[in-house]
């Protein structure tokens, strides 16, 4: 019950913290001198949280709750250590507290749908510095489906594990 409220509470968090679209911004004059090396380092920072990201992925396609939830540790650990502070970090790093606190599989994997889907937007916007797919399972959440992200083309699913392993497209390359 537990981390249904967290991540109940994960995803008001989401949707209050969204720009309302007021344009808030003040003209700057400050010069950028080198945008390949900031996205350089911002790639270099997001590495961590990607490699903790996909050792989640792989530890629930092994349907391994208790490497699932040290995975999860990992990636709060990362993302805590990022300098930026952006509502999709907060909702993945609430999400992933409530995967590691879990010994159950099938709220891991609940949890790990909303760290997915929140991690696909943040590496949209902040890049991969990789190529990374994200994959889909029309079958996973009765039917519902759900995404997740792999460094892989080929499928390893991590809302089955070894009960339907290769269930999943590729949807976009990243």
């Amino acid at each position: 019950m537990k981390p249904y409220i967290t991540l109940s509470i994960a995803s008001l968090i989401m949707f209050a913290c969204t720009p309302s679209g007021e344009d808030t911004s003040t003209e700057s004059t400050t010069e950028v001198t080198s945008t390949e090396s900031v996205n350089s380092q911002d790639n270099h920072a997001t590495a961590g949280a990607v490699d903790a990201y996909l050792s989640l992925k792989d530890a629930l396609f092994n349907s391994n709750a208790e490497q699932s939830a040290q995975a999860a540790s990992k990636l709060k650990e990362e993302l805590s250590g990022l300098e930026e502070t952006d509502t999709l970090l907060s909702v993945i790093i609430v999400a992933s507290d409530s995967l590691s606190a879990s010994k159950n599989l099938d709220l891991q994997r609940s949890a790990f749908e909303v760290i997915s889907d929140n991690m696909y937007l943040y590496l949209k916007q902040s890049g991969t510095g990789r190529s990374l797919y994200r994959q889909f399972c029309p079958m996973a959440f009765d039917f519902k489906g759900a995404y997740w992200i792999s460094d892989q083309e080929a499928i390893a699913n991590p809302y089955f594990g070894d009960e339907m392993p290769t269930c999943g497209a590729v949807k976009e390359t990243l």
